[in-house]
């Protein structure tokens, strides 16, 4: 009578060390590579003693999993499928953005630029100093006596510097650079940098509509930053060409180092 009592229990078992070894297979399977379980089955003596079931004696919470170790299992990383590519992010000027914190500096170009296109004139120039200087990319004024920056031939006024586009553009910024005191050794011009000397202290700015000139909503008295800009972001013009009025400055002389004009293309109206 034992021995079939410890047969039906030996039965009784077997489904649970089947699953058991279930969730084994599982565990595995899901980490990638073997573990080490280290399974306990522990015998209990709960019954009197016989030969054939000393050590066979076991109930549904005499085996389990220790506790797992506190180092997490460490498993390969994901390998994307398909390789991402970051996009191509035009970029107008990447070293230098507005000084008003126009998020948008990144992605436009200067259509004042001579490489971009742009031809200079004015109504005047002093030797050396040509309107070509005022778009040549440098803000400093480099270069004095070597059309490094445009001057006007004398000291009457008004004078002018125009610069034409290569066609109809969509501006949302206009900078001005003037002459620095130390013109023969410039800086690189920030905002609050001022001039005494040599500077525009008065001028307008005008922007080819059509077939006339339309006056912009600058018009400067006073003056005495190095860097001046009119800021367009949030009503943008479409124009041809733009016109720089020069009306006074300290020593009666207009020079200018650059002129720009950020925006992006647009279709004549």
């Amino acid at each position: 009578m034992k021995t079939l009592n410890t047969r039906w229990r030996f039965i009784a078992l077997v489904p649970l060390l089947t699953i058991a070894i279930l969730s084994i297979g599982n565990r595995i399977g899901a980490a990638g590579k073997e573990d080490d379980f280290r399974f306990v089955f522990k015998g209990e003596d709960t019954a009197p003693t016989t030969e054939d079931n000393a050590a066979c004696w076991a109930r549904s919470g005499d085996f389990g999993f220790p506790p797992p170790s506190a180092a997490p299992c460490s498993s390969p990383s994901p390998t994307p499928i398909f390789p991402i590519e970051k996009p191509d992010i035009p970029v107008g000027r990447p070293d230098l953005a507005s000084h008003l914190g126009d998020e948008t500096a990144l992605a436009r170009t200067n259509f004042a630029l001579a490489s971009n296109g742009a031809v200079a004139s004015a109504s005047s120039s002093y030797p050396g100093s040509a309107p070509s200087g005022a778009i040549d990319g440098d803000r400093k004024g480099l270069n004095p006596g070597k059309d490094g920056y445009w001057t006007s031939k004398d000291g009457t006024s008004p004078q002018w510097l125009e610069v034409d586009f290569s066609g109809y553009k969509t501006i949302t910024e206009i900078d001005l650079f003037t002459i620095q005191d130390d013109y023969t050794s410039p800086a690189e011009p920030n905002p609050a940098m001022e001039f005494t000397k040599y500077g525009l202290t008065d001028f307008d700015v005008y922007g080819w509509i059509e077939s006339g000139w339309a006056p912009l909503p600058w018009s400067r008295r006073g003056n005495k930053l190095v860097w001046s800009q009119l800021e367009l972001s949030t009503s943008p013009i479409t124009v041809s060409k733009i016109r720089v009025k020069c009306v006074g400055s300290p020593d009666s002389y207009s020079r200018i180092a650059e002129l720009e004009a950020w925006g992006k293309p647009g279709a004549k109206k």
